[in-house]
């Protein structure tokens, strides 16, 4: 079973590490903004998608694996509180920003707004790890 579940894992981050390089080089390789718009809007789309589906399994799996670690202990139920919580806030504000992205592809098609918030997704990773430190 949980080997299953890693390899589910594993196979959801290398396809959206594949699609997120696909995306990128479409991106660097445009001359204008009008073949930005056309060349990029289906790779960002799957790449919202696939970004949503995979931060929403990883949060669910850490939160489960993490609540049948319990052992009784108040330290360790503590910290594992803890990082349940930072589990689901960090795994809550990319899905927020990759939803928002997602729609924006398909409500807003000729502007540039999910481009922008696809770059900013790492930076929203960076900011909940930074907070927690």
């Amino acid at each position: 079973h949980s080997k299953a579940v890693a390899t589910t894992l594993a196979m959801l981050v290398t396809c959206e590490f594949i699609v997120m390089m696909i995306f990128s080089a479409r991106v660097f390789n445009t001359a204008s903004v009008t073949e930005l718009r056309s060349a990029t809007a289906p790779t960002g789309a799957m790449m919202g998608a696939l970004n949503l589906v995979t931060d929403t399994c990883l949060a669910m799996t850490l939160v489960i694996l993490l609540h049948h670690r319990r052992t009784g202990f108040p330290n360790t139920a503590s910290m594992l509180k803890r990082l349940t919580q930072f589990f689901v806030g960090a795994s809550f504000i990319t899905v927020c920003v990759s939803s928002f992205a997602l729609v924006c592809t398909f409500v807003w098609p000729s502007t540039l707004a999910s481009i922008a918030l696809m770059f900013l997704l790492p930076k929203c990773e960076q900011i909940e790890i930074e907070h927690e430190e």
